[in-house]
Formats: structure tokens, sequence, C-alpha cells
């Protein structure tokens, strides 16, 4: 990928008892200055993980710190085979799957992106343009 991304990244301390890694969706912790794996699908995602933690000895204090790209342009794993241009959503996984588009009259979804670049499959990293608080 040619050139350097820029976003705006805050600092969020960890919760829950599982790893963090580069790339996964975060949803808001119970408090103003936290964050969770974004575990439950469709969820209201806060951002993007950008970096890995990987002791889950250390998450369950709750007192380590990750960033989170909350605006601009980041890399994100994806949850399967997503077209570029596709609006995303968080999976069970915490990575990104395209939005269902159903038709007529459903009730507007939460998306934190735009994919960039395509996944192939499960696992891929794509470029996401992150859209904080967009409903479609």
């Amino acid at each position: 990928m040619p050139g350097p991304n820029y976003g705006l990244d805050k600092g969020f301390t960890v919760t829950g008892s599982a790893a963090y890694a580069f790339g996964e969706c975060v949803v808001q912790g119970s408090t103003n200055t936290s964050c969770a794996r974004a575990t439950t699908a469709g969820s209201l995602v806060l951002g993007v993980c950008q970096e890995n933690l990987l002791d889950t000895t250390k998450v369950t204090t709750g007192k380590p710190v990750v960033a989170v790209r909350i605006l601009g342009i980041t890399r994100c794993i994806a949850g399967g085979a997503i077209a570029r241009g596709a609006k995303l959503q968080n999976d069970v996984n915490a990575r990104a799957v395209a939005l269902a588009q159903t038709a007529g009259g459903t009730a507007p979804k939460p998306v934190f992106g735009i994919a960039l670049s395509p996944a192939s499959a499960n696992g891929d990293m794509i470029d996401v343009l992150l859209t904080p608080g967009a409903m479609f």
C-alpha cells in the first residue's frame, strides 16, 4: 500500500478477558475512557484497534491502554469476502463484514466504514475509510 495513513487515534483502557489484535473493531466500554472488543454483530463501532495486546493476564486487569483509530483511514481484519466500496459492520469476531442490504422498510443499521480495498477471505487485511456514526 503506497503512502502513509493518517487518522485520529485515542487511547482507551481495555475491558474483558480476551486478547486485542491490530485491526479488530472495538466498541465503547462501560466508562467514557474504556473500550471492548466488538463481539455483538452490527454494533455501534467506536473504532479500530491499532496495536496488539495479546497478554490476556494484562487485559483482565483493565489497566492497559490501546490506541483506537476513531477517524481517518485504517487497516482492518475482514470477516469474509468484501467488495471494494462496501459499507462495513462488525461480526461476532470483531472483524469487518459487508452490510447486508435488505429490501424496503428496515431500520437503519450502524456502519463504521467503507472498504477502500477488497478482501477475498476471512482474515484478510483491508483499507477502510472510517465513517463514525453512519447509519444505513
